[in-house]
């Protein structure tokens, strides 16, 4: 198909109409920012080149679980513990007030520093469903009117 084919065109501006509203969504304080392990959401997200062949399309939008490893636990929550350990150093830090209730209280002045830390369970904050959610007649109106456009440029000026 040609690259000026107005579904490629279509399925790119969806594509990024998901990511802006996935984005949107995920930078709220109730989400990961990122840190220099890990990234956020959106930094962890890319977006494919469409595919159209023989009539029909699709585009990736991949969130890489690599970059971003909590992006499914806060799609659909996440009732198991699991161990954090360090990377790069002998431990994790942390201030204090993040947590100013633990006992007891840091040896450090307004640090802690743990060997590992066990994370007993992320409430599900989805974020990917909603986002199709609120795209979606917006989505349809695009794609629909690409395919009309599609399908007037494969008509002919013959009268039957």
């Amino acid at each position: 198909m040609p690259a000026n084919n107005p579904l490629i065109a279509a399925l790119a501006k969806v594509a990024n109409l998901f990511y802006s509203e996935l984005a949107e969504r995920t930078r709220g304080p109730q989400y990961p920012h990122g840190s220099e392990r890990v990234k956020s959401i959106p930094d962890a997200t890319s977006i494919n080149p469409p595919v159209v062949s023989e009539g029909s399309g699709y585009v990736d939008v991949v969130i890489d679980l690599k970059s971003a490893p909590y992006a499914r636990a806060y799609e659909y929550g996440r009732e198991t513990p699991y161990t954090i350990v360090p990377i790069k150093a002998a431990a994790l830090t942390f201030p204090k007030e993040r947590w100013p209730q633990y006992q007891p209280p840091p040896p450090a002045p307004n640090i802690f520093r743990f060997p590992e830390v066990t994370h007993h369970r992320i409430e599900a904050r989805p974020y990917l469903h909603l986002a199709i959610q609120k795209i979606a007649s917006q989505a349809r109106k695009i794609l629909g009117d690409s395919f009309r456009a599609l399908i007037l440029s494969d008509m002919r000026d013959e009268v039957i």
